[in-house]
């Protein structure tokens, strides 16, 4: 088992994702982004302002993290381009996956799941989530 603390003010991290790995990034708390473009053997980190990350997932070259508030955000592996999108529900999103740019899922508080339709958003192919189906766990 591999224990490296690559940057100590990173703390809370809360996912990491790599869909190939060679492009690796993990999100966290109060904004808090570690990615590597060399399968961890480098790192170099950015913040989005104090959002807090819940989860994070790649494919390709669009990255998406979820959050808070049920705001998804997007971002290709340049890390530079860091966009707010919103999912139309007000409650956290906590886990997002995707089988291709065009089919994806999310799910968060309150039973939340969604599934994207294949109306394309915004320039990095984010579907627009808006079929929620809403599960009750007793």
């Amino acid at each position: 088992m591999l224990a490296v603390n690559f940057y100590a003010a990173a703390d809370g991290l809360n996912s990491v994702h790599t869909s190939n790995g060679i492009f690796v990034v993990a999100a966290g708390s109060q904004g808090n982004i570690l990615f590597s473009n060399s399968s961890g053997s480098t790192w170099n980190k950015t913040t989005s302002g104090t959002v807090n990350f819940k989860s994070v997932f790649t494919l390709g070259t669009a990255v998406w993290y979820t959050s808070s508030a049920g705001k998804v955000y997007t971002s290709t592996t340049a890390i530079n381009d860091i966009t707010e999108r919103t999912t139309g529900v007000n409650t956290s999103v906590n886990s997002i996956h995707f089988t291709s740019a065009l089919n994806g899922f999310l799910c968060g508080d309150n039973g939340v799941v969604m599934k994207s339709d294949e109306e394309l958003r915004g320039r990095l192919l984010l579907p627009n989530f808006n079929s929620e189906f809403k599960f009750n766990f007793f």
